[in-house]
């Protein structure tokens, strides 16, 4: 904790003074940052974090730099949640031009949270992907995938999780193949309104039969 709190004081102090406007040192803290941004600690990540977001001095090519470091090092870890450093990313999303980089991020982001079973990872996962806002024409097989675990799973509060998510990573005014996506998947959430009212129906036909036969 006493090292967290040196930090902060440290990363303050030099954000406040623009590390002396000194091109080295830009280098020097920068690295440093990118450096933190991948620590298996937790509490490093989030003071790190926090010394990058007052950094905009850095200039876009170092801070670009240190986004595609923290974007390698995630995609290459057993435990995605990494809070800070996936924030980072999201938060910075603008800076990252390169499409590679775009797509090594996006297909992390399904893959590794969104496609696990751990309900968190889901959540964070989806929260990522509403802000990001993917299209199903660049992702088709990883949207087809999310389509396909609806029809699979079983626990009906979960699978209005998915579609209700997936409604909202794609926008009503999408077009085209986006469109056409969204519009199916509109066509679940119709089709399992509809049976849950079926369903519901049926409950109180047969507790309406059930009481007339306790009258009798």
């Amino acid at each position: 904790m006493k090292d967290t709190t040196n930090r902060t004081k440290i990363y303050s102090i030099c954000n406040k003074l623009e590390c002396a406007k000194d091109a080295e040192l830009h280098y020097k803290y920068n690295e440093h940052l990118a450096d933190n941004l991948q620590s298996d600690d937790v509490n490093l990540q989030s003071v790190a974090k926090n010394g990058f977001d007052g950094a905009n001095y850095l200039g876009d090519t170092l801070r670009i730099n240190t986004l595609k470091k923290v974007i390698d090092w995630l995609r290459n870890l057993n435990n995605p949640l990494q809070i800070s450093a996936l924030n980072v990313v999201i938060e910075n999303w603008k800076l990252i031009s390169e499409i590679s980089y775009q797509k090594y991020f996006i297909e992390f982001v399904f893959n590794k949270l969104v496609d696990a079973e751990d309900k968190t990872k889901i959540e964070i996962g989806f929260n990522a992907l509403i802000k990001l806002k993917p299209k199903y024409l660049d992702y088709k097989s990883n949207f087809d995938n999310l389509k396909l675990k609806i029809s699979r799973e079983k626990n009906e509060a979960q699978k209005i999780f998915l579609i209700k998510n997936i409604l909202s990573i794609i926008d009503e005014s999408a077009k085209d193949e986006d469109k056409k996506f969204r519009d199916d998947i509109v066509k679940i959430k119709i089709e399992e309104e509809n049976k849950k009212i079926t369903e519901g129906s049926k409950k109180q036909d047969i507790e309406a039969i059930t009481q007339k036969q306790k009258d009798v």
